[in-house]
């Protein structure tokens, strides 16, 4: 993966992320160098919930000098922490005590060091990072720069100090991106600041040294929102076109087995939904069984070509309109029987003896049913050996 960046600005990603790049220089024939420190990139976002407050308010520090940084929200709560990341000792938060003092949302440098030189910012208690502020610790010459970016038309004002001169008329020149911008000054002031006065500033005298670069943020003007309140009179429009409002009942499907809810192995049972409702023409059917909440089948008739007894159960369906949004609540249960092969059993009345000329009633009937059936008589004459069709 390769990323490419200026060397004279930041790099500005999306809000809330950070992470460390490390770069590797390679040329042609292939002689590589070995791996660069790792810099930590922060992306910044537009008015954050809490700001990150220095004192002294610069970016650049002496040695030997005590720092104080707090996070201050609108309600001046103490729900967050002050962390940092320098290159000798990575991501620290101050209540470790490794290199400040923490009170509430408050910490304190007491003798600032150059190894302190890193990037601060403030943690909710939730883990959010926010206001990530670029702090230098140098001895000798620093600048003295906003901590805070500059908004356009306002003026901007830098300054050099000597740490080992306390004098107000320290002069000095003063530089952007390398090029000379005033000379022997003691203060640079940017009366009518633009985006084009946005870049890296330092500044330098001969026998003093020259101090670390600072970068210039500069934002855009703030647009005014108009806000119109409600006055203290009412005002009522015309009423509206009237709505027709239609509710209707769910109906109730009704479920039917023909020829019977009980019948025999391997005949033909067909379940049939029927669901009366106004204005319905077109229902989406599904079939459940023992209480199942997945559908087995969908149609109105649910057919068994041929039924066994695993087939047995409880049936209930359930219908949707297809081209509108009215349903119905699911039907009663229906219990469907399989039995083994169906028994005939005939009965004679009167149970006795008969005499030629006497009434005779025959009785058949199959065991356990006896709804649809058909029924066939025959007789067997001992005489001719055959058997007689009575119907």
């Amino acid at each position: 993966m390769t990323y490419n960046m200026s060397t004279s600005q930041p790099c500005l990603l999306s809000l809330h992320l950070k992470t460390e790049f490390m770069f590797l220089l390679e040329r042609k024939p292939a002689y590589n160098t070995t791996f660069s420190n790792t810099q930590l990139i922060w992306v910044t976002g537009v008015s954050p919930p809490v700001s990150l407050i220095i004192s002294p308010n610069r970016t650049q520090h002496f040695t030997l000098v005590s720092l104080s940084l707090s996070c201050e929200d609108q309600s001046n709560s103490d729900r967050w922490t002050v962390r940092r990341y320098t290159e000798r000792k990575g991501l620290v938060d101050c209540s470790s005590t490794v290199w400040g003092s923490q009170a509430g949302s408050s910490c304190t440098i007491s003798f600032s060091k150059t190894s302190d030189t890193g990037v601060y910012w403030c943690q909710s208690e939730s883990g959010e990072n926010y206001h990530p502020v670029n702090i230098t610790v140098h001895s000798g010459v620093i600048l003295e720069s906003p901590v805070h970016p500059v908004t356009e038309g306002d003026s901007l004002t830098l300054r050099c100090l000597y740490q080992h001169s306390t004098s107000p008329n320290f002069r000095a020149d003063f530089y952007k991106e390398g090029s000379l911008i005033q000379s022997q000054t003691t203060e640079m002031i940017i009366s009518n600041v633009s985006k084009s006065h946005e870049g890296f500033y330092y500044c330098k005298r001969p026998e003093r040294g020259e101090s670390p670069k600072s970068w210039i943020s500069v934002r855009d003007i703030p647009t005014p929102t108009l806000t119109v309140l409600p006055q203290n009179y009412e005002r009522y429009t015309h009423y509206s076109e009237p709505v027709t409002l239609t509710i209707y009942e769910s109906s109730k499907p009704k479920v039917s087995i023909k020829p019977d809810q009980h019948v025999f192995r391997r005949e033909t049972v067909t379940l049939r939904c029927d669901i009366d409702a106004e204005g319905v023409t077109i229902w989406k059917y599904s079939w459940y069984k023992d209480g199942s909440v997945s559908v087995f089948s969908e149609g109105q008739e649910h057919t068994f070509r041929s039924v066994t007894e695993s087939d047995e159960g409880k049936y209930s369906c359930y219908g949707a309109e297809r081209e509108g949004s009215r349903t119905s609540i699911i039907s009663d249960e229906v219990t469907l029987t399989v039995s083994d092969k169906a028994q005939t059993v005939l009965r004679v009345s009167p149970q006795k003896w008969l005499t030629e000329g006497d009434p005779v009633t025959l009785i058949c009937e199959v065991k356990g049913s006896s709804t649809g059936w058909t029924f066939s008589w025959f007789t067997q004459t001992t005489a001719s050996g055959c058997d007689v069709i009575i119907s």
